[in-house]
């Protein structure tokens, strides 16, 4: 049996039932409150996917997608100050890349205030994505004023106007190059693997290993045209426009007869003119021009993914044709 005693060592009075349960229930939610908080401290992984898939819809030029992820990751990591001003970034590189220089001047602001002009200039960014991020702090003011917290995403659809558009699910679990090329071999007719490879390839500067997938897919599925249309999006990358003609002109005679989706044809039709020009071909790219006029058509022009470089060249090129 145990005895209570005092500091002098004398027997003391035996704490009462209320007193016990009152020093149990605090500690009980002391042992509940401590783990919480720590897990509150963490980088939640939710966000963090939102993160990595707006970063490869940006490295894809899918910057409207990019942008929708974006908005969910900055409002998420806010535990994080790195992980949030390297969305921030992307954020305002993909603004950028759509026209919208104002909203991605408050972007930079924000990744600014969270990690400071230090710190954004010694972030870890692929080299392409670094150059463009040196020219746009050369050319936006950046403020020093901390970041507004970002409003919380939206759950259900959005009651503004005569929007319908739902919040996007968070993003599926990118497979890695070993499911996919299993998938391939599994279903060597289904295209998706194929072309989500490939991309995986070029994105990690591997241009010559997702060519070697596309033709794999054209050798094992024919009739899969839009890989012509890939193959020359390469080419064309990679300075080659003679053989990104050659590949893009076989996408767009083929795809004349069958359904193709009307962007591939448009990104087709975009990179080949841009190709005949960068080549030195006026005449071609006068007749090319000549029969695209429909594609700078606003609602057209801004469904193409091409580099925003590419998309100035072709605003220049509608309005001095010759050149």
């Amino acid at each position: 049996m145990f005895i209570f005693k005092n500091g002098q060592g004398n027997a003391a009075s035996r704490p009462g039932k209320r007193s016990i349960l009152l020093f149990g229930l605090g500690f009980f939610f002391l042992l509940a409150a401590v783990p919480g908080f720590l897990l509150s401290q963490e980088t939640d992984p939710f966000y963090l996917k939102w993160l990595e898939s707006g970063e490869a819809a940006y490295f894809a030029r899918d910057y409207r997608q990019a942008v929708s992820y974006l908005e969910i990751a900055v409002f998420g990591l806010a535990r994080d100050k790195d992980l949030q001003a390297r969305g921030y970034v992307f954020l305002a590189l993909s603004r950028t890349a759509l026209g919208f220089k104002d909203q991605a001047a408050v972007d930079l602001s924000a990744a600014d205030g969270l990690v400071g002009r230090d710190g954004l200039r010694s972030m870890n960014l692929p080299e392409a994505v670094r150059t463009r991020l040196d020219a746009l702090l050369s050319s936006v003011p950046v403020s020093k004023a901390p970041p507004a917290t970002p409003a919380a995403p939206p759950s259900e659809a959005l009651p503004a106007g005569d929007r319908t558009e739902a919040t996007p699910l968070p993003p599926a679990e990118t497979p890695s190059a070993g499911d996919l090329r299993r998938e391939m071999e599994a279903n060597p007719r289904e295209p998706d693997s194929y072309y989500e490879l490939s991309r995986l390839s070029r994105r990690a500067g591997k241009t010559g290993e997702a060519r070697e997938i596309l033709e794999t897919l054209l050798d094992r599925n024919p009739a899969e045209i839009r890989a012509y249309l890939e193959i020359g999006r390469l080419d064309y990358e990679k300075d080659d426009f003679k053989a990104a003609m050659k590949a893009l002109e076989k996408f767009l005679s083929l795809s004349a007869g069958v359904f193709v989706e009307e962007r591939f044809r448009d990104e087709g039709r975009a990179l080949l003119l841009l190709s005949a020009s960068r080549r030195g071909e006026a005449k071609k790219t006068a007749r090319l021009l000549e029969e695209s006029e429909d594609l700078f058509r606003p609602e057209r022009f801004a469904k193409l993914t091409l580099d925003p470089a590419d998309l100035e060249r072709l605003r220049r090129l509608r309005r001095t044709p010759a050149g």
